[in-house]
Parts: C-alpha cells; structure tokens; sequence
C-alpha cells in the first residue's frame, strides 16, 4: 500500500479567482459520512490509494470556506456543486508553487504552500512557507 506525501493533491479550491491544489482536506462529520456512503456505492474494483481516485472540492468567499463537491472515480458526488458553508475550524494547504531543484546534488522538490487558518469559520490567519524534499518520484529519478 503507498502513502500519501507531504505534495499529494486532495483537490482544488477557488480562492480571490485562482484555482489551486488542495494538499491537505477539511470536512465537517456529517459530509464525511455523505462521502463514505458515495465511495461504497460508486467503488469500482480493490482501491489502495483512494487520493489517487478522488477530490474535494472548496471555495473560498469573504473570508468563509465552502465545500462544493466531491469527485470519485471520475463522478461528482452531486450533478449541481452544493454551497455548503463549512462550519469548521482548522486549516487549508494552498499549493502556490512546485518546482524541480538541485540541492547538494540531489534532485528535490521545492514547494511553496500558504496555510489558511480558519478560527470562529473565518479567515483567521494566513501564513506562506517554503519546503524543500525528496519525493519519490525524485528518488527514483536518480537511479
């Protein structure tokens, strides 16, 4: 069974008229719930990396984050995207920028990744960071 890494994509969000990947997810229970019962009906065959095959869908609007859909296996969850606005408090990891680079010698990926912290269901804080790691993909690059 594979793991997902720190740049697995989760799915996408609308954020000020951009879209980005989504490398981390936030869902309130009862939508989880929702989501379990459409995979069960909608699985197609053994699934051991389901992050592979599935996607959530966000916005974010004055400052408040909506979940709109989620797509499995190709299918979106709902035939219209919901607004449902996301009563929850945490975090969202916006991929800004993902790059190829060198580091003493070594092939790695160098992310840039803004977290966007919701508090009392707002926009609370919003902090950028840069990461440089070996993926996979870049380990198996120098072979």
């Amino acid at each position: 069974m594979s793991m997902p890494s720190f740049d697995t994509v989760w799915g996408s969000v609308l954020y000020e008229s951009k879209n980005y990947n989504v490398l981390n997810t936030i869902v309130t229970n009862e939508i989880k719930e929702k989501i379990s019962k459409f995979r069960q009906t909608n699985a197609k065959g053994f699934i051991s990396a389901p992050w592979k095959v599935s996607s959530y869908i966000y916005e974010i609007e004055d400052g408040k984050l909506y979940f709109m859909n989620y797509i499995f296996n190709g299918k979106k969850m709902y035939e219209k995207d919901l607004k449902t606005f996301l009563q929850i408090d945490g975090s969202l990891r916006l991929e800004i920028k993902k790059e190829k680079v060198k580091y003493e010698g070594k092939g790695m990926t160098k992310l840039t990744y803004k977290d966007i912290v919701f508090k009392n269901r707002v926009i609370k804080d919003i902090q950028e960071d840069t990461r440089v790691f070996q993926s996979l993909a870049d380990y198996i690059e120098e072979d």
